[in-house]
């Protein structure tokens, strides 16, 4: 549930940077949004997977729900 959250959270972040009007703020948001978050983030799932003894998922040994929100998601 951690991660479906976590990747919830990117796609409400990105939504809000889209609908910004203000073009150079947007470009400010979307800079930061994608050098430090999303980065960061796609390095926590990376981490995770490195955890898992299988490597091939990122929770236990078969496909969940978080692989397959990690998926659709991006």
């Amino acid at each position: 549930d951690m991660i479906v959250e976590q990747l919830r959270e990117l796609i409400d972040q990105s939504i809000r940077i889209m609908q910004e009007y203000d073009f150079n703020r947007r470009n400010l948001q979307l800079n930061d949004f994608l050098n430090n978050i999303f980065l960061k983030t796609l390095n926590g799932f990376e981490k995770i997977l490195s955890l898992n003894h299988q490597g091939n998922y990122l929770v236990g040994n078969q496909l969940t729900w978080a692989d397959l929100a990690l998926i659709n998601g991006w």
